[in-house]
């Protein structure tokens, strides 16, 4: 049953741990200087000069926002999404703020090469040894619906591990998903795990064959006990969708990650999945100890409902972006504020034209 969320009545405490998990960690290394606003402006001049990938620079003003591309242009849909969430929330009150979103999947600042945060949605840590082939900093994904709950009465659901997902071309051909819908095939009974798509350039390279499942929608995953959150290319955007369907959801453990998920905790709001093959030699005695232990199931489902009702529909991602953007200004001592409100897009015009940019503005004028 698919219930609206009132997740814009939902605040996050003001000293919750979330931030600190999460945006903090991100942070720490950029706190260390004194950053100012020439620097940012050589910076973005170098970044617009060379490198692949795809990325703008995003300029909000007065609540407005406005997009200059970097380089490329694939995924703009993206940008547009997270330029209709900032414009629509106008409540929010946006910092007047400039940064570099990069709008891939995969990172831009390799090795840690960027001096000064570059946003993105996706990229891989480590609990301990922290990032992992990039400093970027994570921002939250706005180009999917998180407004809905999704409830099924718990001893109505089919006691079986679940799954719907696609073999994409970036994914290795024995990904985690490839061997659980393999081993699913032979388990019937305790598992119901299949692949909806195998795109083009997989089908021939495939370690393992399998039959291709039928689609299901998000909303009826909340029919099953037990839903499995196997990454793709990245981290599985879903995850925030099958947390909120009081189903316990078994996550493959991986070094990719989204914005909140240094806050998650295995046994509490998750099942951990160990990644790859060897995947296939534990989730069968996973789902059997859930099936047995009943009552701790039921809890880690509810803990991890209420969690990611609390903190991942739309309104509080917008939260977090803002408390993101506040605290990249505070990298600059003021000085971000007062210089986006004067000439912020005029500075980038020598080096290359912006002719492709977006907004409200005029990239010919510059700031007024």
């Amino acid at each position: 049953m698919r219930t609206p969320s009132d997740a814009n009545n939902v605040v996050p405490h003001p000293h919750s741990p979330y931030p600190r998990d999460n945006l903090d960690a991100d942070l720490a290394q950029f706190r260390r200087s004194d950053w100012t606003i020439q620097q940012f402006a050589e910076f973005v001049l170098r970044f617009n000069k060379t490198g692949e990938g795809n990325a703008a620079l995003v300029v909000v003003r007065g609540g407005a926002v406005k997009v200059i591309w970097l380089r490329g242009r694939d995924n703009h849909w993206r940008m547009a999404c997270i330029e209709a969430a900032i414009n629509g929330a106008k409540s929010l009150r946006f910092p007047d703020s400039a940064f570099i979103v990069n709008i891939d999947d995969f990172p831009i600042c390799t090795q840690g090469l960027c001096p000064l945060p570059v946003f993105t949605m996706y990229k891989k840590w480590h609990p301990k040894k922290g990032n992992i082939d990039t400093n970027e900093v994570l921002m939250p994904v706005f180009n999917h619906h998180y407004e809905d709950l999704y409830s099924f009465p718990w001893d109505r659901k089919r006691p079986k591990a679940f799954m719907r997902a696609s073999q994409q071309g970036c994914m290795e051909p024995n990904s985690t998903r490839a061997v659980l819908a393999v081993l699913s095939e032979d388990h019937p009974e305790d598992l119901d795990l299949g692949i909806t798509r195998i795109d083009g350039a997989q089908k021939h390279h495939l370690k393992y064959r399998f039959s291709k499942a039928g689609f299901v929608g998000i909303e009826d995953h909340a029919k099953w006990k037990y839903l499995v959150s196997a990454d793709g290319c990245v981290a599985q955007t879903r995850l925030a969708k099958v947390m909120v369907s009081n189903s316990v959801v078994l996550k493959e453990e991986s070094d990719w990650i989204e914005f909140y998920y240094r806050s998650l905790r295995p046994w509490k709001h998750y099942v951990p999945l160990t990644h790859g093959e060897g995947v296939a030699r534990e989730i069968l005695g996973l789902v059997r100890r859930l099936q047995r232990d009943d009552r701790r199931a039921r809890q880690i489902a509810e803990t991890a409902q209420k969690w990611a009702y609390r903190y991942l529909p739309n309104y509080p991602r917008l939260l977090y972006f803002r408390k993101t953007l506040v605290e990249y200004n505070a990298l600059f001592k003021g000085r971000m504020e007062a210089w986006c409100r004067g000439a912020a897009v005029g500075v980038f015009r020598p080096r290359r034209p912006l002719a492709r940019a977006s907004g409200d503005w005029s990239a010919s004028r510059g700031a007024p």
